[in-house]
C-alpha cells in the first residue's frame, strides 16, 4: 500500500519536528553544561585570588589578614578590568548570600561564653552603640557630599 501525499507529508513534518527537538535538547544541553563551566570558572577565579592572598600573607609580614590581600587583588583586578565583573559576578553574589551563616558559630560561642561576657556587658554595648551612630553619621553624610557632587558635576 502506497501512502498518500497527505500521509507523506505527516511524516516529513513529524520527522523535522523530532530533528529540531534533539537539536534544542542538545542545546539544552549545551547551555546547562557551559553553565557548569560557569561556575567552576568563578570558584577557580575567586579561591586563586585568595589563595595569592594567602600566599602573600605568608611572605609580607604584615598584621593584615590574608583575606585583606584576596580581597585587594580582586578589587585591583576589577578596577583595571582584567577581571570582568562578569568573570566572578554569579559565584560572589552566591558567597555573599550565604555569608550570615559564617556568623552562626561565632554567636553560638558568644552565648556559649555568656556568663564571662557578662563583666564587660555594659561597657560592650555602649561601645557598640556610640560607634555604630558615629559610623552611620559619617557614611550618611559622605553619601550626602558625594551626592551634591554628583549634582554639581551635572549642572
Amino acid at each position: 500500500m502506497v501512502p498518500s501525499l497527505k500521509n507523506g507529508w505527516t511524516i516529513l513534518y513529524c520527522l523535522s519536528a523530532s530533528l529540531r527537538r534533539s537539536q534544542k535538547t542538545e542545546t539544552e544541553s549545551d547551555n546547562r553544561r557551559k553553565t557548569k563551566m560557569k561556575y567552576v570558572k568563578e570558584i577557580v577565579i575567586i579561591f586563586g585570588i585568595t589563595m595569592v592572598g594567602e600566599l602573600l600573607n605568608m611572605f609580607i609580614p604584615l598584621p593584615v589578614p590574608a583575606g585583606v590581600y584576596g580581597l585587594f587583588i580582586l578589587l585591583g583586578g576589577l578596577c583595571t578590568k582584567a577581571i570582568s565583573l562578569s568573570d566572578v559576578e554569579v559565584t560572589g553574589n552566591l558567597l555573599l548570600d550565604l555569608m550570615p551563616v559564617m556568623f552562626i558559630p561565632a554567636a553560638v560561642g558568644i552565648i556559649d561564653k555568656i556568663e564571662e561576657l557578662k563583666v564587660i556587658m555594659i561597657p560592650m554595648l555602649i561601645i557598640t552603640f556610640v560607634t555604630t551612630f558615629i559610623v552611620m553619621t559619617i557614611t550618611g553624610k559622605t553619601a550626602e557630599w558625594i551626592i551634591k557632587r554628583q549634582k554639581k558635576r551635572e549642572k
